[in-house]
């Protein structure tokens, strides 16, 4: 028997022999069984039995839904004690009425993957569904107005499908629902994905459609995983039980990206493999996977999205590819257990991803080749000596430092707009006045000088320098 039918029998049969002991019997249930009606029979201490009804009238009698009288004679419903089921089916009518609404916050955080409305529902009011850990949504054909925030931060939220008769959504009624990637919409509201004004229903959307333009994109493998085949191939979540993962090769033999909040809060996931043919791992896809200790990333990998494995306590290997140009911010923020230097510097690789270091003129190790996002953020040194053969410089990788000098060498490549935003601190590059354009999109203090080497005395206007005989540095 389901585990869910034995829960909603012993809740029943429990109801029961309360009644009983209620009207002073000492008659008991001691078994139960179906008759060849599909019936379940009550088999009591006296020797008598009860008829309980059919499977579907146990369920939905015992499954703990509230039910509240409105002022025309219909009835609202809440979630009542049926939190906690996984899937939870609201009958049409309640004493003989029907039920016209969810009520405010009615099923706030509830765990059912799946909540069925019947079509005598024509409203579903505010924050009705807020922070519930709903998949997937068809609103029943009668519904006409959909509430402030009635879906907000449903995370797990991959589709919905709106009914005809829709005619309004409130304010936010979506927002925060960063997988809702498709929506199917029959009604009259214009939707646009990214841009509407009806609560972001379809601000992510990567799929949204009417039946006559298109179906549904979203695949579900045996294994657990949930994918989106559209013109990019998306890896949105996972549903198995496995806790060392090597992820699919591919999606119907197309390579797939992981998609924003993928993997967020699998506080039981240990390991993760990603595919060759990745290229692009989502904002917060792994965050707060607290007890993720390995990442293998792929050779493709290019972009590493915001937050993308912060709060990993447990993570202590990972990779990053040498394909890897875009990080985003604080992708390894608080990842403690990622090992530091003598130097108090946090490596991944050849690329310094945190720097902890206050005092003594300071030197990252010498085949540094990158500087990631924030890593010498709020730093307090002497001065900051950059290595031969660095190449990169991060977004805000000296947010507030403080330092006498920093010392850029001419192997710099690139760095952010944003490298030295609020770094008030003199900066000495040593690439000449040739390659100074690398500095033309940096954005610095107004109050923050940067000298570029010029070995001759130059003949455009700006701040350089040179060396005298004895090695000082000397402003031209």
């Amino acid at each position: 028997m389901k585990p869910r039918i034995m829960i909603l029998m012993t809740a029943l049969l429990l109801c029961l022999t309360l009644v009983l002991c209620a009207c002073g019997e000492t008659v008991s249930v001691v078994g139960s069984h179906w008759n060849e009606l599909g019936e379940l029979i009550l088999e009591m201490s006296d020797g008598t039995t009860v008829n309980a009804g059919s499977p579907a009238s146990v369920i939905e009698e015992a499954q703990g839904l509230a039910f509240h009288r409105l002022e025309d004679g219909t009835w609202g419903v809440t979630v009542g004690t049926a939190d906690l089921l996984e899937e939870i089916t609201v009958p049409a009518t309640h004493q003989g009425s029907p039920v016209t609404a969810v009520l405010a916050e009615g099923f706030a955080g509830v765990k059912a993957r799946t909540v069925r409305l019947p079509d005598t529902v024509t409203v579903i009011r505010d924050k009705a569904f807020a922070g519930s850990e709903l998949t997937a949504m068809e609103l029943p054909a009668s519904l006409k107005s959909i509430g402030e925030a009635a879906f907000q931060n449903c995370d797990r939220l991959l589709r919905i499908s709106l009914p005809a008769a829709l005619t309004q959504i409130g304010q936010y009624a979506f927002s925060g629902c960063e997988k809702l990637v498709e929506v199917e919409n029959n009604s009259e509201l214009q939707l646009s994905a990214g841009n509407d004004r009806y609560g972001y229903v379809a601000y992510y959307a990567q799929n949204l459609y009417t039946p006559k333009k298109g179906e549904s994109k979203l695949i579900f493998t045996d294994d657990g995983y949930v994918f989106l085949d559209v013109k990019r191939c998306f890896l949105l979540d996972y549903w198995g039980e496995q806790t060392a993962l090597t992820l699919p090769a591919d999606c119907n033999g197309k390579p797939y990206n992981v998609y924003r909040y993928a993997f967020y809060g699998r506080d039981d996931l240990t390991a993760v493999t990603l595919s060759e043919g990745t290229t692009i791992v989502g904002e917060r896809a792994f965050m707060y996977c607290t007890s993720l200790r390995e990442v293998v990333l792929p050779e493709t990998m290019t972009l590493l999205g915001d937050y993308a494995f912060a709060w990993c306590a447990a993570l202590e290997r990972i990779n990053l590819p040498s394909a890897l140009t875009e990080w985003g911010a604080n992708a390894f923020y608080r990842c403690d257990r990622l090992k530091r230097t003598e130097e108090n510097v946090i490596y991944i690789g050849t690329i310094a991803v945190d720097v902890a270091v206050n005092g003594e003129p300071f030197t990252l190790r010498g085949d540094t080749t990158a500087i990631y996002n924030q890593a010498f953020s709020r730093v307090t040194t002497d001065a900051v000596i950059l290595p031969d053969g660095l190449e990169s410089i991060g977004a805000e990788a000296f947010y507030l430092t403080s330092a006498a000098w920093i010392y850029v060498p001419a192997s710099v490549t690139y760095m952010d707009s944003s490298a030295f935003a609020s770094c008030r601190t003199p900066i000495v590059y040593y690439g000449g006045t040739e390659r100074g354009s690398l500095w033309k999109y940096v954005s610095l203090p107004t109050d923050t000088v940067l000298y570029c080497y010029s070995e001759t005395a130059p003949t455009t206007k700006g701040n350089f320098w040179y060396c005298d005989a004895e090695g000082n540095i000397q402003v031209w």
